[in-house]
């Protein structure tokens, strides 16, 4: 289904690989009374209504990307996989060490969360320049 030049099934499935990828990454892979000790949080400050927001962030990407690629007209699986990594690269990594040269928590935490970035924009990217 096109509206306004985007894909917004493949948008749709994108922002969901892109949650899994951090469910995966955050909920499988890492230790996560290690990540919550290192964060200073409980599990009463993780909420599930907190939790399910967290589908927006993705979604976000997944729009954004698309509208990047519809104006660049980037396409197919490689190169969509490539702009994916660039912005993320160029965006999503900058705003988020932002955090960790201002922040307190170990540089451990942001290595998680930039392999899920890098990971994630490359697949939406994928997903996204490869539906066209």
């Amino acid at each position: 289904m096109y509206i306004a030049g985007i894909n917004w099934v493949a948008v749709l499935v994108a922002a969901a690989a892109f949650f899994a990828i951090g469910y995966v990454i955050h909920m499988r892979l890492v230790d996560l009374k290690a990540w919550n000790a290192a964060k200073h949080m409980n599990e009463a400050e993780l909420s599930t209504s907190r939790m399910a927001s967290g589908m927006i962030l993705p979604l976000a990407t997944a729009i954004g990307l698309a509208v990047v690629f519809s104006w660049g007209n980037v396409a197919g699986v490689a190169d969509g996989f490539k702009w994916g990594l660039v912005v993320a690269l160029a965006s999503a990594l900058p705003a988020l060490w932002y955090n960790w040269f201002y922040g307190t928590a170990p540089i451990w935490i942001f290595a998680v969360d930039s392999a899920h970035q890098l990971i994630g924009h490359a697949v939406v990217g994928a997903i996204l320049a490869g539906w066209r």
